[in-house]
């Protein structure tokens, strides 16, 4: 009899932990920037797409690869979208070869590419100049600070790239903890770390939810030859990908993992969703709404998961 009312009582822990895991869920807000996955197969340029800047330096589509160059002396060649939706965390890839851009020259072509994201609190970006040098880039609206937070001399990050080489950029958000990682890959090797840390004054915000671009600006006149960029592939999405109990991929371990993972336990390890869920600030974020009666729903849950976990 007693195992009886024992199973009897997980099997109550477990449904009310289910329903406790949705109601906290439930109680913090996930942002969501809109997403978007372009490879440029398509001979013509999909209309959400704006050729901004200067009209001689939009080359087009060619072998699924979309061309932009600059002459000195015009405001820039830009291809840009917007974005919307809402601020939260987000994964921003492009990939890319540049040829030329560095020349054999000290200098190269004195060019910049830069592939920024943009939203209402400022202005993240990524820059490789024809030096050979990569920068990140921060203009925060909300404290009117705007300089580089990793690179540039006398700190430069020489990536090692040639002309012809393929080389992707990716930035990640965390908007639990407001901070970002910068990372670069060359013609599919390993991804290197570029930056990870805080915006100019600390915090980033939103820096998603208007627009992105990529963009070539030729800074000096030194050199003829112009750079010639071409887009091959280019990516937003919603959440940060790779984190241990994240089953759903939209950059939190909370209870719509749990929920998934209960559905189908395949998708992960209950052990990461368990560390993940712990180490994520769901609980101080949670905090933050003014209803009490959500931390008592939290606390009760995982004193009911400590419980029960052992018999599922």
């Amino acid at each position: 009899m007693g195992l009886i009312v024992n199973q009897s009582l997980h099997r109550i822990a477990k449904s009310v932990l289910v329903l406790l895991v949705m109601v906290a869920s439930a109680c913090v807000a996930h942002g969501q920037p809109n997403e978007f996955v372009e490879d440029f197969n398509d001979p013509n340029l999909d209309p959400v797409w704006n050729q901004d800047g200067d009209p001689n330096g939009h080359l087009g589509i060619n072998s699924g690869k979309y061309n932009i160059t600059d002459a000195h002396g015009v405001p820039g060649t830009i291809l840009d979208r917007s974005t919307g939706g809402t601020s939260g965390s987000f994964t921003h890839e492009i990939e890319v070869v540049l040829d030329p851009h560095l020349l054999s020259g000290s200098g190269g072509t004195q060019s910049d590419f830069k592939f920024n994201s943009i939203g209402l609190n400022g202005v993240l970006g990524v820059v490789l100049n024809s030096h050979g040098h990569v920068r990140v880039d921060h203009n925060d609206y909300v404290s009117g600070q705007s300089d580089h937070i990793a690179g540039e001399h006398p700190n430069n990050i020489i990536i090692g790239y040639a002309d012809g080489d393929t080389v992707k950029f990716k930035v990640v958000y965390y908007d639990t903890t407001d901070t970002i990682d910068v990372s670069y890959s060359l013609n599919g090797a390993s991804e290197v770390s570029v930056y990870s840390g805080g915006g100019i004054a600390g915090q980033f915000g939103d820096v998603v939810t208007t627009s992105v671009n990529a963009l070539v600006f030729k800074f000096g006149d030194a050199e003829p030859d112009q750079s010639l960029i071409a887009i091959d592939n280019w990516s937003l999405t919603a959440g940060t990908g790779g984190t241990p109990g994240d089953f759903n991929s939209d950059g939190y371990v909370d209870g719509l993992d749990f929920l998934l993972w209960q559905q189908n336990p395949s998708v992960g390890s209950l052990t990461d969703w368990e560390a993940g869920y712990g180490g994520q600030p769901l609980i101080s974020t949670a905090a933050a709404v003014p209803e009490p009666s959500g931390i008592l729903l939290l606390i009760a849950a995982s004193a009911m998961f400590g419980l029960s976990r052992n018999t599922w």
